[in-house]
């Protein structure tokens, strides 16, 4: 489920001892300082973790190019959810630090 949905919030930080955010952690919300920064310990984001059915309104700030972005076809293949397949879609902005 949702750590946070539909809701306002004024800034996320996201512990450096994170390692995974799963698929939905943060759907539908409003996050005031228009940005998240993903540490650099995070190994992987799920497919549509920051907003699967309602894309957050935020700049995710990836900081490592070690973190690995789940994509649509990986998600479909995990969960039987094939529908992520219609649309090349990922619902997410994200930017790279290192680029």
């Amino acid at each position: 489920g949702a750590a946070f949905y539909d809701t306002q919030v004024r800034s996320v930080t996201l512990p450096e001892s994170l390692r995974v955010i799963e698929t939905s952690a943060f759907e539908c919300i409003l996050v005031a300082s228009g940005e998240i920064v993903v540490p650099a310990g995070v190994e992987l984001i799920q497919f549509g973790a920051f907003g699967l059915y309602t894309p957050i309104d935020a700049e995710i700030i990836v900081t490592s190019p070690d973190t690995r972005i789940e994509t649509a076809r990986e998600y479909a293949i995990r969960t039987g959810e094939t529908w992520v397949l219609e649309d090349d879609w990922m619902p997410t902005n994200f930017t790279f630090a290192w680029e």
